[in-house]
């Protein structure tokens, strides 16, 4: 009895050894398939936040907008001048503007801007550098919107500017 009892339990853990090495391998395989899947999901992820960073520093490209820097001197006091909105003549009205040479030009020239970071006071005579930020839309070819930023103030001086008329005439 003792010999068939041995053989039997052999035999069962031969079936159990052998069910659990199918099993064993079974879980190693899936096991290194998940790992393969993650492994690629991982990869995969790269990949697109690669893209997708790529995508994002091409969306916002400076091919978009332009920037110049420039001086200008504006005057002691505005004047009326004609600020046409961008519906055409029909919107255009008449305020007071400031009236600025632009690069050293010799002529005002009306100036209906604002300009950020710069606090006009009248009776001071100004001279500034501007930076000058031009947004384009690339579809149309066009200049959506334009920005002013004040760099510094060269200079601030009490007095009347001279040369000035009463009003800007609509060019």
């Amino acid at each position: 009895m003792n010999g068939l009892f041995f053989v039997s339990t052999c035999e069962l853990c031969f079936k159990f050894a052998k069910y659990r090495t199918r099993n064993i391998m079974i879980n190693f395989i899936t096991s290194k398939l998940i790992t393969m899947k993650i492994s690629l999901d991982k990869h995969l992820l790269k990949i697109l936040f690669i893209a997708l960073f790529a995508l994002f520093s091409i969306a916002c490209s400076d091919d978009d907008r332009d920037v110049e820097v420039f001086s200008m001197v504006v005057t002691s006091e505005k004047i009326y001048g004609v600020i046409s909105d961008d519906c055409g003549a029909s919107c255009s009205h008449v305020a007071k503007v400031l009236a600025a040479k632009i690069n050293g030009s010799a002529n005002w020239d009306s100036f209906t801007y604002d300009i950020t970071g710069f606090t006009y006071e009248p009776g001071f005579e100004y001279n500034i550098m501007v930076e000058k930020e031009s947004f384009n839309d690339p579809q149309m070819s066009v200049t959506t919107w334009v920005e002013f930023t004040l760099l510094e103030v060269i200079s601030k001086e009490e007095k009347i500017s001279e040369g000035l008329s009463a009003y800007f005439e609509p060019k």
